[in-house]
């Protein structure tokens, strides 16, 4: 089974556009933003079963595929997202002026 291709040349090109093979080692990212590879086998359509070192197999899309090269980002990729109440309160706070920030600090040192 290594080293064959998929039946179909759209559902076997990695991102940078190389033809996969079975067996092959390929790197992608999962959805936590890790950098993880492994040994590449065709599934279904355009998904290919990865088959990690610590022995778990993950189902990844063939464009999420991909040699790793000098110029790519080793690290972790993740975008901020901050909690919705963070947000919120942001902007409830950029809407006040200085002096309603100034006098809402000197009540709550009263407070305690």
């Amino acid at each position: 089974m290594d080293g064959q291709t998929a039946k179909y040349e759209p559902n076997g090109t990695d991102r940078d556009g190389n033809i996969l093979r079975n067996g092959e080692t390929k790197y992608f990212r999962d959805w936590s933003g890790y950098l993880l590879r492994g040994k590449v086998y065709h599934n279904i359509n355009n998904m290919w079963w990865v088959l990690l070192a610590d022995g778990q197999v993950r189902n990844v899309a063939c464009f999420d595929l991909f040699d790793l090269k000098e110029t790519d980002f080793r690290g972790r990729r993740k975008n901020h997202r901050p909690p919705k109440e963070y947000v919120e309160r942001r902007t409830q706070l950029s809407l006040c002026s200085v002096k309603e920030l100034e006098r809402e600090l000197k009540r709550k040192r009263r407070k305690k």
